[in-house]
């Protein structure tokens, strides 16, 4: 009975298809393949960011997280939320600027005053973005290989998923990564409800002491839906809503029922394990649930990478340049863009908790995962599904890992098109008119052709194809891929947010750029050390961050000083 999850693959991807080719029968335009500038509304803003940030591969490593650490995985998500927070403190001073100038890497242009200073940060979101669409591709075709009992159908995988999305895409651009968004965050919110529910379902008939922890685990969920479900309600039944009908709010309501189905199936697990109370002191006891010795660095890059990265992040500048605000009102325009970044802030850390609890729960429970293969988990959870023994009957087994598997691939699709259409979007617009010598006064004098983001598109996805050979050629693990990419990214982080928030007090543009050139170098210097060395995998980021922040911290100082002598 392969042939169900595969169909519950395969449907889905028709659909998307279906979905981002659709234009009301009319010819996509330049501006809305590029960015679909004031097109989208603020619930589809929420619900295409949710989908961006459930990145397969960082939900692959949160799973694993929780296996081996406990509650001890759940440092990135907490920090992923806390730098949206951090972020929302910059919208209104950034909020006019989404949509009328050029992207982020123009932004840094504009307030550095040097066109180096543009192609210095595009260059890194190429290499960041292209790498962590790469580490997608991979984790997210490892499910199909592993589905079709054939380990080395991983490289056509990787060819087909790139493929599809380099279809859709080049077809609409931006607007079907939006449109498909809509749908991917469903199907992989609805996955992962379905799975974690699942998996706490095979606590009962354990030992008491098993039972407590499997109470506990549903508790945790219910709650964590119930916050999922506060932000939605809130965004559609809101006053900033009543403008705001169609899909997205259509999806969201659908999402909506989902979290809340999701909650009441949670909450009658919880009332099977009620005998279980008793044994909860000592099943709270369990050492294995509070493990935080995964090294201090370690802990400081999985801090540090999500607490920046919304700021160094073109796809959120993109999206919120995208996004259409019908109120006139400041005010009003700050509350909308806020309130679907609260969503964002809650229910992508939600997403990858419910990895974590996932983890956790496969600690008590066996589906015939092993330790060395936890790390691929995510992607052999389906068919370890299938293989265990349960009381539900097999049917179900098929259908709780046809709907996960489904889930991975919605997951991997959301943030793979994302950083795709986000490099078209760098090329077009930062790289391709300082490289042709061609002068951008503002956004406006320059808009690239359907042709050259259609043809951009297409070869970004062969070099991602050949980058993904090269890797498997010299055996490079995908884990030190994805955190030399975000490394390159996050250098920037620095330079964006002295701009925002420092305002006359930032340094000259050769500081800033030699801030995101070292940080650059300094990621990519541990990324090859961490080739040959697993336990540097997640140093990148750090090394970037630090790298960079010294330089920019240097020149803000130099320059002040130098200000206060005259």
């Amino acid at each position: 009975m392969l042939w169900l999850p595969l169909t519950f693959i395969a449907v889905p991807l028709a659909i998307y298809v279906f979905l981002a080719c659709r234009n009301g029968g009319k010819r996509i335009t330049s501006e809305e393949f590029y960015e679909s500038r004031g097109i989208i509304s603020p619930a589809e803003f929420a619900n295409s960011s949710t989908a961006y940030g459930f990145q397969i591969a960082s939900v692959s490593v949160f799973f694993a997280f929780g296996y081996f650490y406990g509650i001890g995985g759940i440092v990135n998500p907490i920090f992923w939320g806390l730098g949206i927070l951090f972020f929302i403190m910059a919208v209104p001073r950034i909020a006019d600027f989404f949509g009328t100038t050029q992207t982020l890497h123009g932004f840094l242009g504009d307030r550095y005053k040097s066109s180096s200073m543009t192609c210095a940060a595009s260059v890194m979101t190429l290499i960041g973005f292209l790498g962590a669409f790469t580490a997608e591709l991979v984790w997210g075709s490892y499910v199909l290989s592993i589905i079709s009992g054939c380990p080395g159908f991983i490289n056509l995988s990787v060819v087909i998923m790139a493929c599809l999305v380099a279809f859709y895409v080049t077809r609409a651009g931006h607007l079907s990564v939006i449109k498909t968004d809509q749908y991917q965050v469903v199907i992989a919110y609805a996955a992962f409800v379905v799975l974690v529910v699942f998996l706490i379902s095979l606590f009962r008939g354990k030992g008491a002491e098993a039972q407590s922890i499997g109470f506990l685990l549903s508790a945790v969920t219910a709650v964590l839906l119930l916050l999922v479900a506060f932000g939605i309600s809130r965004q559609i039944w809101g006053n900033e809503a009543h403008a705001d009908i169609g899909l997205g709010r259509t999806i969201s309501f659908i999402l909506l029922l989902v979290v809340i189905g999701g909650c009441i199936l949670s909450g009658l697990n919880a009332i099977n394990f009620y005998p279980a109370l008793s044994m909860l002191d000592q099943a709270l006891s369990d050492t294995r649930l509070y493990d935080f010795n995964q090294g201090t660095l370690n802990l400081m890059s999985l801090a540090l990478l999500p607490l920046f990265w919304q700021f160094a992040d073109v796809t959120m500048w993109q999206r919120l340049g995208a996004t259409r605000i019908p109120s006139a009102d400041h005010a009003n325009r700050y509350s909308q863009l806020r309130t679907g970044l609260l969503r964002y802030a809650i229910e992508t850390p939600v997403s990858w908790i419910l990895a974590i609890i996932a983890g956790i729960a496969l600690r008590y429970v066996d589906i015939g995962l092993t330790d060395e293969s936890i790390w691929n988990g995510i992607a052999e959870i389906p068919l370890s599904i299938i293989g265990a023994e349960t009381h539900f009957g097999s049917l179900l087994n098929y259908i709780v890992a046809s709907l996960f598997a489904a889930g991975i691939v919605a997951a991997m699709l959301s943030t793979a098109d994302s950083f795709l259409i986000a490099s078209t979007f760098t090329l077009a617009y930062d790289l391709a008119p300082r490289l042709s010598k061609s002068e951008m006064k503002s956004k406006d004098a320059w808009i690239p052709s359907l042709r050259f983001g259609q043809v951009a598109t297409v070869l970004f996805v062969l070099v991602a194809l050949i980058a993904y050979w090269i890797a498997t050629f010299f055996e490079l693990d995908i884990l030190t891929i994805l955190f030399g990419a975000f490394g390159a990214q996050v250098s920037l982080f620095p330079s964006v947010a002295g701009s925002v928030f420092l305002g006359n007090r930032t340094p000259t543009w050769r500081w800033a750029l030699a801030s995101v050139v070292l940080g650059f170098l300094s990621g990519l210097v541990v990324t090859i050390v961490a080739v040959n060395n697993q336990e540097w995998a997640l140093y990148p980021p750090l090394a970037a961050i630090a790298g960079s922040a010294i330089i920019y911290l240097l020149g803000t100082f130099i320059v002040g000083a130098r200000k206060v002598i005259k």
